[in-house]
């Protein structure tokens, strides 16, 4: 019996440390992908290298520099940020063993419903708090901020943008002449 309480120990000291694992927030050395709606519902779709000059600039899939002014966006959404790395512990540490549990107090002839208001609530609320706590995925729509489009900049390849002379190098390695305005 004394092994039984061993393992148990185990198992919940694995439990926290899994829900404590790295999240998937972590910014990129490039520039994310950014899905943008304009105000002509026109879907555009890119690496996002930078914002200046209150445009967006995109490198489109087809390698060429794309500018979408601000003001003719409607929706900016930064792709690959779940925010829901959470979810895998709760199904695996919480759910399952809250079934595990119920079933065994069923085998036992044990009150179900004690076993699933207790581990279940307890997975509810977790579910509800974690929820409530995960940060909307980063994007945003009109009418943008300051301090939205400075929220947006630290996705960007070039968060703090790019001079003349590195705009004309990104020119020439795309071999394009000028940059593409999207409308």
């Amino acid at each position: 019996m004394k092994q039984v309480g061993t393992y148990m120990m185990i198992a919940l000291w694995a439990a926290c440390l899994v829900g404590c694992g790295p999240s998937e927030y972590v910014l990129k050395s490039g520039g994310d992908i950014a899905n943008i709606t304009t105000r002509g519902n026109v879907h555009i779709k890119g690496e996002f290298l930078c914002l200046q000059d209150s445009s967006v600039y995109l490198l489109i899939h087809d390698q060429r520099i794309t500018r979408i002014a601000i003001r003719d966006i409607y929706e900016i959404d930064i792709e690959g940020y779940s925010n829901r790395s959470w979810v895998t512990p709760l199904i695996l540490f919480q759910a399952v063993p809250t079934v595990l549990l119920t079933i065994a107090a069923s085998e036992a002839d044990a009150d179900v419903g004690i076993a699933l208001l207790v581990f279940g609530g307890a997975t509810v609320l977790t579910y509800v708090a974690l929820e409530a706590s995960t940060p909307a995925p980063p994007g945003g729509s009109q009418p943008f901020t300051e301090e939205s489009i400075d929220e947006l900049r630290k996705y960007a390849r070039f968060p703090q943008g790019l001079n003349p002379d590195q705009l004309q190098q990104r020119l020439r390695r795309y071999k394009q002449i000028d940059i593409s305005r999207a409308r």
